[in-house]
């Protein structure tokens, strides 16, 4: 897709159901995810807090910071249009495949006053 803001050096062939495509890692800031995105991360987010992380409180947690969890690594997927977000913890990962429906790249030209 030209004009896709994504990493051609961090650009990994994979295998979805027996079909060959691209996985691109984008910059979390070039995502912008629908409300029913969001939930969804933040959904994933609460599930990982009570798993893995004794003690937290996850129904406190905001959208922003559930978001904020997923953005260590996010990739593009070519053949779908999908989105993965994907959280590292200690000893793991843990990655969420977003519809290409929940999610659009950012407009950055947009000037905000």
């Amino acid at each position: 897709m030209s004009g896709f803001p994504y990493d051609a050096d961090v650009s990994v062939p994979i295998s979805i159901e027996g079909q060959r495509t691209m996985m691109h890692a984008l910059d979390y800031r070039d995502v912008a995810l629908t409300p029913a995105g969001a939930r969804m991360v933040a959904s994933a987010a609460r599930t990982v807090l009570s798993r893995y992380m004794p003690g937290s409180n996850p129904d406190k947690l905001t959208l922003d910071q559930a978001v904020a969890m997923f953005v260590d690594r996010v990739y593009w997927i070519e053949s779908s249009g999908g989105l993965v977000m994907c959280t590292d913890m200690p000893d793991t990962s843990f990655c969420l495949p977003i519809p290409k429906d929940l999610w659009a790249l950012r407009d950055h030209t947009r000037v905000i006053q």
